[in-house]
């Protein structure tokens, strides 16, 4: 078992590491990971011209989660994972491979009605979960 332990932790270095876009230092962030992006992105402009959210946002491009993972979750009080997965799958990796006191940052929106996921879908779902944390 502690072979298959290296290994992963040798993995962490040679996988492609996440892609940050923002500043750095909003208070709320978003993950999430392959042909979500574009919705995401078009999501960012509409929450800020919207509704003044400025967020920051990292492009997941593989796992195991590198380091950047957890450090774009700590400098964040709220993290939004889009994904188009049923099971919240990429939310499920997070809390696996997150510290405990991380993951309850986390917050799940998940898209899987059959159709492509679109900016609006994230910007309603983002501004329904920022209204219930305030």
């Amino acid at each position: 078992m502690l072979r298959l332990v290296r290994k992963f932790e040798t993995a962490k270095n040679m996988v492609p590491k996440p892609i940050a876009e923002g500043t750095g230092k909003e208070k709320v962030g978003i993950i999430a990971f392959g042909s979500s992006h574009w919705a995401v992105i078009e999501s960012r402009d509409q929450l800020e011209r919207e509704l003044h959210l400025k967020t920051d946002y990292l492009r997941v491009r593989a796992y195991p989660f590198t380091r950047e993972v957890d450090d774009f979750v700590a400098r964040h009080e709220t993290v939004y994972v889009v994904e188009q997965n049923r099971d919240g799958q990429l939310l499920n990796l997070l809390k696996i491979d997150l510290d405990p006191a991380l993951v309850t940052k986390l917050h799940s929106i998940t898209h899987f009605n059959g159709l492509p996921l679109d900016a609006r879908t994230v910007t309603r779902a983002v501004a329904s979960l920022e209204g219930a944390h305030k």
